[in-house]
């Protein structure tokens, strides 16, 4: 396991903008994460699409900001989601119920 400090310094040291010549779209970049987490084993997971849409991003120039949040569901369980915002518009993570999160972290 490690610290949300050290998974936010590996993210942001792989971010850094590289020479890349063509430019994907936001759209482009959400439906990459989408399409290969269908075959990548653990890519389900809201954070990994979250840290994986935050590179990308980066990598394509754009800023971007994930956010933690947190909820109790009907069972009295904690329930943890992750999702990635550029330009006030949510990029993965989408779900209908989002507002039911209280935010905790908006890196």
């Amino acid at each position: 396991m490690f610290s949300f400090h050290f998974i936010k310094n590996l993210v942001e040291s792989i971010s850094t903008n590289s020479n890349q010549k063509e430019k994907y779209s936001k759209d482009d970049i959400a439906w990459a994460i989408e399409t290969a987490s269908n075959y990548v084993i653990g890519a389900k997971l809201c954070l990994v699409k979250s840290f994986a849409a935050q590179i990308l991003l980066a990598k394509n120039n754009y800023k971007s900001n994930i956010h933690f949040g947190v909820t109790v569901d009907s069972k009295k369980e904690l329930e943890a989601h992750a999702w990635v915002e550029c330009n006030e518009k949510i990029i993965v993570g989408k779900t209908n119920d989002f507002l039911r999160y209280t935010p905790l972290i908006k890196s």
